[in-house]
């Protein structure tokens, strides 16, 4: 039952995790310069999981490879999506919640 939960959790924080980058895409300022590859995976991983995933589809898709961070870490007590009050549930539950963005923008020019 726990692994059940576990899928399930891992699959509402990516949707989470993919509208966030959607987000941070979309109020991208040109700073850094493409290497020159035709596609970009973006991600956000407060637990690891989406980056494994997302480094292995860049490698699938010869892809550059970017990392959204937040300003502040996540803590264990953040990430217990059984805790109606983390930080997690509270980012999840509320649209205007949204982690302050730590790592630089992303020029998506020739993308």
């Amino acid at each position: 039952m726990k692994k059940n939960f576990g899928v399930i959790f891992v699959f509402v924080l990516t949707i989470v995790l993919m509208s966030v980058v959607s987000v941070f895409a979309q109020q991208a300022v040109n700073t850094a310069e493409p290497t020159g590859k035709e596609v970009l995976v973006v991600y956000f991983s407060a637990t690891g999981t989406t980056k494994g995933v997302a480094e292995k589809i860049a490698a699938i898709t010869d892809a550059d490879l970017y990392e959204i961070t937040a300003a502040v870490e996540y803590s264990s007590a953040d990430l217990n999506w059984n805790d109606r009050n983390s930080r997690s549930t509270i980012e999840q539950n509320d649209r205007n919640a949204r982690p302050e963005i730590s790592s630089d923008p992303v020029n998506l020019e020739g993308y």
